[in-house]
């Protein structure tokens, strides 16, 4: 079972989760290839969290999701937890989170301190709080990040989309996608452990 990781604040860009539930038609292609690969994606409330099913060919991918300023992040590829910072503050990030099955969102503040930044936040119906250390590194393929917190350490990869960074996190095989909502159509870009470039996709009900 995944180790519950993080997060205090929920960002309040944040929105319900029924606003984007829908079926959907996927137009793709893989990292660092001109290729198109299409199928359904399925987006389906959970809690206040989403569950994302692609289904493009093999055995069906679940993820899981949030949304933050009109952004859905998704998580997917096995034990995996999903984190999207809003980076539109001055001050550091405020972010909300959730992990693969749960239907609650936790949450977290981040403030740039040298060359780190200091983290609080809180788990899914926890009023207990943690505090530690994140690092960012910009990649090929990503951003790669890396948390200590209560004493464990964790390493994730995001993308960012206008000022929503989203990060995938627990299993060594954790993607992450990244969609900007544009109206009825979802655009976005993922990318996977190892990948040296970015992937896109285009959802379309």
């Amino acid at each position: 079972m995944l180790r519950p990781l993080l997060l205090a604040l929920l960002v309040s860009g944040a929105t319900s989760a029924s606003a984007q539930a829908g079926r959907y038609t996927v137009d793709g292609t893989s990292p660092g290839s001109a290729g198109h690969y299409g199928g359904t994606v399925t987006v389906s409330p959970q809690g206040e969290a989403f569950r994302v099913v692609w289904e493009t060919g093999g055995p069906p991918v679940e993820g899981i999701g949030v949304v933050v300023d009109g952004v859905l992040a998704v998580a997917y590829g096995g034990a995996c937890g999903v984190v999207a910072y809003d980076t539109a503050g001055v001050d550091g990030f405020e972010a909300v989170w959730a992990t693969m099955g749960g239907t609650g969102l936790g949450s977290e503040s981040a403030r740039l301190d040298g060359d780190v930044y200091r983290v609080t936040g809180t788990n899914p119906g926890s009023d207990a709080r943690y505090s530690g250390t994140l690092a960012m590194a910009e990649a090929p393929g990503g951003t790669l990040v890396h948390w200590s917190v209560g004493g464990s350490d964790y390493d994730g990869l995001g993308l960012k989309v206008d000022t929503v960074l989203g990060i995938a996190y627990g299993a060594e095989t954790c993607s992450i996608a990244v969609y900007r909502m544009d109206g009825d159509t979802l655009d976005g870009v993922w990318t996977m452990p190892g990948a040296d470039a970015i992937g896109t996709e285009t959802l379309t009900p």
